[in-house]
């Protein structure tokens, strides 16, 4: 007769606070990697979209990345045609900033672009999405790597 025995000689508790633990720190990975992939995408002018992120580590198991600007949604996803025009005023602000004409110039060419995105909406310029997709690819991999971080600290006590 041959036999082979498999005993867990730990103590349970602490290696299931161990495995807790390691996947918590792995679910922080995948938020450090959200935030860095779309920090890279994200679309810059003063950077206020950008500055507007904040990661969020609630508690255990329980992680959020929230882009706090008012239009973060309209340059994720664009924008369809629509009955009014955008504020003439920050898009004069914005034509000034990037050189693109100066005084009563800027005013004229703001008003154009505002009926412009008024017909056509503006296209999307993802950068949540597509850092969420990778994180979703790599979400195993990091877990698991953080279960493995934490279950070797833990058999070094």
């Amino acid at each position: 007769m041959l036999k082979v025995k498999v005993k867990f000689e730990d103590n349970t508790d602490a290696a299931i606070e161990s495995l807790g633990l390691g996947i918590d720190k792995g679910l922080d990975d995948i938020v450090d990697l959200i935030f860095e992939k779309s920090q890279r995408l994200v679309p810059r002018d003063e950077s206020t979209l950008a500055k507007s992120c904040l990661p969020i580590r609630y508690d255990w198991l329980e992680k959020e990345i929230w882009y706090r600007a008012f239009y973060a949604e309209y340059i994720e996803y664009g924008t369809d045609p629509r009955e009014r025009m955008p504020p003439v005023d920050a898009i004069e602000r914005w034509v000034k900033r990037k050189g693109i004409a100066s005084g009563k110039d800027a005013r004229g060419v703001a008003f154009a672009i505002a009926k412009s995105i008024q017909k056509s909406g503006t296209q999307p310029q993802p950068f949540l999405r597509p850092a969420r997709n990778e994180a979703d690819v790599r979400k195993d991999e990091l877990i698991r790597n953080a279960v493995k971080r934490e279950m070797r600290r833990h058999k070094s006590k």
